[in-house]
């Protein structure tokens, strides 16, 4: 996907909302971000495609139009947003959620700041704007620009309310058969990384609601923790499952490791804990 290692680009990506006013993202810049998405096969491991259109903001109308799209002051002085649909199909919240991200991080990639919004946004305004179809939904989108040298007070604050940056421990995301925490000395060197590259992911909120086991024979489990065993999975968790999907199925890609992902029935049964099933990724054998 990247020139860089996709282990370095995980590593950057942070979540940008104010941007710098004085300078405008360089042609061969964007020139290379488009033609990612033009080519990138927008097809998540469900099936589901995905549209996406980047609307520019004009010189001297960063402010006020960031505003006109309802980010509520969160995002500042942004040139572009990038915003995407999808048709309202099953699993269409998870085959976003990858999708999304993969173009996110081609973005970080090109150093370009970007921050996921699914919630603080005016729909209605950017329905508008991309011509939304009435079987398609927005599920979120991202400013695009050049970051500022300094994040602003609202920024700082936001980041530290969430806690950003703070990540939960290897034994409260990754476990083996059945339901005991994971060891890393248990698994190899791709395996290891690709959980922790998942531990790095964006999540709404920084809930982080991804769990993943590993069964015997190598196969990864993806669940969604919710919060009781009747709890509905919220339109937010199910977004976060598919970025952490992109970034294990990544870093697999950069060790070499072919597989794909299905649905199914695992053999692992867990309906005493408060997890909904997604996906498993089948890592074929050498």
């Amino acid at each position: 996907m990247t020139k860089d290692s996709i282990i370095d680009v995980i590593n950057r990506r942070t979540s940008w909302r104010s941007y710098d006013t004085d300078y405008s993202v360089p042609h061969e810049i964007l020139d290379e971000l488009k033609e990612y998405i033009a080519s990138f096969e927008t097809v998540g491991p469900f099936g589901n495609k995905a549209r996406f259109e980047l609307l520019r903001i004009p010189d001297g109308e960063r402010n006020r139009l960031n505003s006109e799209y309802g980010t509520y002051g969160f995002i500042k002085g942004a040139e572009y947003f990038l915003a995407g649909a999808i048709s309202k199909k099953k699993w269409a919240l998870e085959d976003f959620g990858y999708i999304f991200e993969h173009i996110i991080l081609k973005a970080t990639e090109l150093n370009l700041g970007t921050c996921w919004m699914a919630g603080t946004f005016k729909r209605s305004t950017i329905a508008r704007d991309i011509n939304l179809q009435q079987d398609e939904i927005i599920p979120a989108i991202t400013p695009i620009g050049i970051p500022a040298e300094s994040r602003r007070v609202v920024g700082k604050l936001i980041r530290f309310v969430i806690r950003a940056k703070k990540r939960k421990p290897w034994e409260e995301l990754f476990f083996n058969e059945p339901f005991l925490p994971l060891k890393k000395e248990m698994i190899d060197e791709s395996s290891q990384t690709a959980l922790e590259m998942v531990r790095l992911a964006p999540s709404a909120k920084n809930k982080q609601p991804w769990r993943i086991v590993l069964d015997s024979k190598g196969n990864a489990h993806f669940y969604i923790q919710t919060e009781s065993r009747d709890s509905h999975i919220h339109f937010y968790q199910r977004l976060d499952i598919g970025i952490a999907m992109c970034h294990f199925e990544l870093t697999k890609r950069y060790f070499k490791k072919d597989g794909n992902w299905k649905a199914l029935v695992p053999e692992v049964d867990f309906k005493s804990q408060p997890y909904h099933y997604v996906a498993t990724w089948i890592e074929k054998n050498d």
